[in-house]
């Protein structure tokens, strides 16, 4: 099972970096305090350190139920609901300009292998 390696263009690299400064900051209102994934100084490996703590709490309990779920979440960019996403940033407060530069950027976006 191998990631795909995605080559892109410099400006839209220097771009794309550019956006994600603008809205960064109004992301910590937005995503909830559990979120690992995306979130900088955060991993999903935090998320690992959290479930180990439980599984070890639960087994030391006597009175604790514990249930464990994995959800396995592969290519799940590829069934988001774009417009939906765009009624939520604007929901959050993003402004319009820069909700109608990322549209663009995901316009007609394509990919070969």
């Amino acid at each position: 099972n191998f990631r795909p390696i995605s080559l892109l263009n410099t400006d839209y690299k220097i771009f794309t970096k550019l956006i994600a400064n603008r809205i960064s900051p109004n992301i910590g209102e937005v995503i909830e305090e559990g979120q690992t994934a995306v979130v900088p100084g955060k991993s999903c490996v935090d998320n690992l350190d959290i479930m180990r703590t439980l599984v070890i709490k639960a087994q030391q309990s006597k009175t604790m139920k514990f249930a464990l779920l994995s959800v396995d979440l592969e290519k799940a960019f590829d069934v988001v609901n774009r417009n939906r996403l765009w009624e939520i940033l604007e929901k959050f407060g993003l402004p319009h300009p820069i909700i109608t530069v990322i549209k663009r950027l995901y316009a007609d976006a394509a990919s070969r292998v």
